[in-house]
């Protein structure tokens, strides 16, 4: 399944109009997840993810801003991902999202890094915590506020000691940082953008490498905002796909019915009659892919082989 994941330092979403004018610019990627930082929304609901999300179905979790600081918001297309469970830190959301087309499980992290020192040290420490009680395939994305290295930046003085922890933070959990295309920064400032640095970023265990290998990360427009958005993408097939269809021989397997009857037993997680059906027929038509392969194997080899013999 193709997947792309929308990630944002937004600097305030409190306005209406605003909010239209990013849901506009959101609707472009069509993202089936969205994490978005400094949001400044002291309270969240589904009106307002609602204004910012054109998809129908959708969950989300939030972080409350602190006095109009601050503040997280994710939100995913429930067809294709539902949430087995949340938590925060000071300065993260947790989401551990089940992929309803694959089974795959796995946990997104959206942070928003804090400005002082101090709390770097102490953000990377409660990071560090999470991550060693953590097993699995994990993303965590979006502004760490700290920088890797000297190319990171240009125009402002950063911390040496601060890219050290930084650095031993991702070396110390095995995390894989992805490149970036597009820009080689992420935020700017300043009439000419004379200061600029990269402070937004996604970094992945080693299992959600194996997961996902073929992902693609790339910063686009710097809209209203002094931050790129950073867009990443996986699942993108340039083959032609063939439409999935229905094969009458499967009739004729006694597990066909066996399967059938256990996967429809299924307990699934959601709200709504309608969803619930969408998502199990999509669960039913990933499992009936794989036993198909399994049990009959690739029929246009199988018919090429006819072919050839005849």
């Amino acid at each position: 399944m193709d997947t792309s994941i929308a990630i944002w330092n937004v600097r305030g979403i409190g306005d209406r109009e605003k909010r239209s004018r990013f849901k506009r610019l959101i609707r472009r990627y069509n993202p089936k997840i969205v994490g978005l930082v400094e949001t400044k929304l002291s309270n969240c609901d589904d009106r307002i993810i609602g204004s910012l999300y054109s998809r129908r179905e959708f969950e989300w979790v939030a972080k409350n801003a602190v006095r109009s600081s601050g503040g997280i918001a994710v939100f995913w297309d429930k067809l294709f991902y539902t949430k087995l469970s949340s938590s925060e830190g000071n300065h993260f959301i947790v989401v551990e999202l089940f992929e309803i087309c694959s089974s795959k499980v796995w946990h997104f992290v959206v942070v928003y890094g804090p400005q002082e020192r101090i709390d770097k040290l102490a953000f990377l420490s409660e990071l560090q915590n999470y991550c060693s009680q953590q097993s699995g395939p994990i993303c965590i994305a979006d502004e760490f506020n700290m920088v890797r290295n000297h190319d990171d930046y240009q125009g402002s003085r950063r911390s040496s000691e601060l890219m050290f922890e930084f650095n031993s933070f991702i070396d110390n959990n095995g995390l894989l940082e992805l490149p970036l295309g597009g820009s080689r920064f992420t935020w700017s400032h300043g009439v000419n953008r004379d200061s600029r640095s990269r402070i937004d970023r996604v970094l992945i265990s080693q299992e959600f490498d194996v997961y996902y290998s073929d992902r693609t990360l790339t910063a686009l427009e710097r809209v209203e905002s002094v931050h790129n958005l950073l867009v990443l993408k996986w699942g993108q097939d340039r083959r032609i796909k063939r439409p999935w269809r229905f094969q009458n021989m499967w009739l004729e397997d006694e597990r066909f019915y066996e399967n059938m009857n256990s996967w429809m037993g299924e307990r699934l997680q959601g709200n709504g009659g309608m969803f619930l059906l969408a998502k199990r027929l999509l669960l039913i038509k990933a499992k009936l892919k794989v036993w198909n392969k399994e049990v009959f194997g690739s029929m246009d080899v199988k018919i090429g082989g006819i072919i050839t013999e005849n």
